[in-house]
C-alpha cells in the first residue's frame, strides 16, 4: 500500500487500524535482514512463533547495530523460559 502511494494514515483508515499500530508494524521491518528473512521463511507451525510476537521484537528495532541485535535476537530465540 505505501508502494502505491498510500500515506500511513490513510491505510490506517483503510484497514481499521490505528495509525500507531501501522507504525509500530511497518517499524518491524528496520530488523537486520538476516533475522527478517529467518522469521519470513518460517512455516506457520513453526512453534518459534510462539516467540517471534510484534511485542516482543519491538524492542530490537531499537538496537541500531546490526551485531547486537542479532545477539539479542538469538538470546531470546534460546530462553528457555517465556513470560507470555
Amino acid at each position: 500500500m505505501l508502494d502505491g502511494g498510500h500515506t500511513q494514515s490513510e491505510i490506517a483508515r483503510m484497514t481499521g487500524v490505528s495509525r500507531s499500530r501501522i507504525v509500530q508494524m511497518l517499524n518491524l521491518l528496520k530488523l537486520d535482514e538476516e533475522i527478517l528473512s529467518l522469521i519470513l521463511g518460517l512455516d506457520s507451525s513453526d512453534e518459534r512463533l510462539k516467540i517471534l510476537t510484534e511485542r516482543r521484537l519491538r524492542p530490537l528495532v531499537q538496537i541500531r547495530d546490526r551485531e547486537i541485535q542479532s545477539r539479542a535476537f538469538w538470546e531470546m530465540m534460546t530462553e528457555k523460559t517465556l513470560d507470555f
